[in-house]
């Protein structure tokens, strides 16, 4: 992604603004946070802008690190801040603030073989419950299609990445991991039911190697013809159906992301191009990032490599445009994912911090090392087979444990 958009940067935009030339740099996601760390605190404007998510914006907001664009995308006249998508606005926004222009967007949703449903009889709903597709997964595991013996699932289940699809199924279970005062409640029902139901999921019907696979090797079993369902992220639908990367090609049907006490079952995530507070030279980074993330760099793309490459959940504009949703059969279910997510009705879990938002992560300082410690022996389960029951005791355990030594909790 970064990479094309440093490609048409050089290419067309240096070209149009010769007074602005623009470095790229790629880091490692820590190494990127402790850089970013020492150049705000003292001021010294190294970077003017980042490529960032809606975590870094919730946390690095409250810090101070970055620049609010609501001002600067108002008094744009070529940027129209209303046309952003509304889910992807909320989730980079903070106190009503826009922190982060989106040059992505995506949110989840059940993909599935729908030749081999179809050959079974098998209507599968727009909207399914987890009840549904649990027992589907089982109904189709073990089934043949082109020569092949499908397993019903391919899922992500190493650790950390596991709770990319978990925390969702657990807040539309009407869960939580956590309480607002940072407690581990694992155990508490109905989060302890969501985590059985997934970990037993894995366990009978996932893909091979399945304890180990995170999101590149579940896109790997479903595209190669390996599993009949996968939920995970809308954007995978361009790989899929990519007749050059994926052999079920045309082969594919798209439904929300199965949904329980809530009406919403999926997540959200997006990267964006933010302002670092320390900047030197904000104009000119917004006037870069103003066109980064336009319509009209969209259609550059389109124009360049085929509406099926443009970088989507970003604009609603984009989802009007003919072209677009005949190159992406899932456009009309990522649209809808994103609507019903930002749905008034969906408030009591859209809160701009945790818990309770339907994302995969929390405003956690640090998160990324708590969920390690937390999900690792729900992964051990899904390896040897072993009880899901014990395994979120365990991970109940290792949550408490990384929640003390944050210093957020005391037990």
């Amino acid at each position: 992604m970064t990479t094309t958009l440093e490609q048409y940067t050089k290419s067309v935009f240096e070209k149009a603004n010769p007074d602005v030339s623009i470095n790229f740099l790629t880091l490692p996601e820590t190494e990127l946070r402790q850089r970013v760390t020492r150049d705000v605190s003292t001021n010294a404007g190294e970077f003017d802008a980042v490529v960032i998510g809606p975590y870094e914006v919730a946390v690095w907001s409250k810090n101070g690190w970055l620049e609010p664009l609501e001002e600067m995308a108002s008094a744009d006249s070529s940027y129209d801040l209303d046309d952003l998508v509304p889910m992807t606005r909320s989730y980079l926004s903070a106190d009503d603030k826009l922190y982060g222009a989106p040059i992505y967007g995506e949110s989840a949703c059940l993909m599935y073989r729908k030749d081999l449903t179809d050959s079974m009889g098998i209507v599968v709903p727009d909207a399914p419950t987890w009840t549904e597709v649990l027992a589907l997964a089982r109904q189709l595991n073990g089934q043949s299609i082109d020569g092949k013996t499908l397993t019903g699932t391919t899922m992500r289940g190493i650790a950390g990445e596991i709770l990319t699809p978990l925390l969702p199924m657990v807040s539309t279970y009407g869960g939580r991991i956590l309480a607002p005062d940072w407690a581990p409640t694992l155990l508490e029902e109905p989060t302890l039911t969501a985590i059985v139901d997934y970990v037993t999921l894995l366990q009978e019907t996932g893909q091979p190697g399945v304890a180990t696979a995170g999101y590149t090797e579940a896109l790997a079993s479903m595209s190669q013809g390996q599993s009949a369902m996968w939920i995970d992220s809308t954007v995978a639908g361009a790989t899929l159906e990519d007749p050059s990367q994926s052999s079920v090609a045309g082969k594919l049907g798209y439904a929300l992301a199965p949904h329980a006490e809530t009406n919403f079952g999926g997540n959200f995530w997006s990267w964006a191009l933010s302002i670092l507070s320390s900047s030197k030279q904000k104009e000119a980074t917004w006037r870069y990032i103003s066109w980064a993330t336009s319509l009209d760099y969209l259609k550059l793309v389109a124009d360049d490599t085929g509406w099926n490459t443009v970088p989507p959940g970003t604009r609603k504009s984009l989802y009007e445009i003919p072209e677009y949703v005949a190159a992406t059969p899932n456009a009309d279910i990522t649209l809808k994912s994103f609507d019903l997510g930002s749905a008034p009705e969906s408030e009591i879990i859209l809160k701009p911090t945790a818990p309770g938002r339907p994302v995969s992560y929390f405003d956690h300082p640090n998160w990324w090392d708590f969920n390690l410690q937390m999900t690792a022996p729900l992964t051990a389960a899904v390896a040897d087979g072993s009880s899901a029951q014990a395994a979120a005791e365990a991970a109940q355990a290792a949550a408490e444990s990384a929640m003390k030594q944050s210093g957020l909790w005391n037990g």
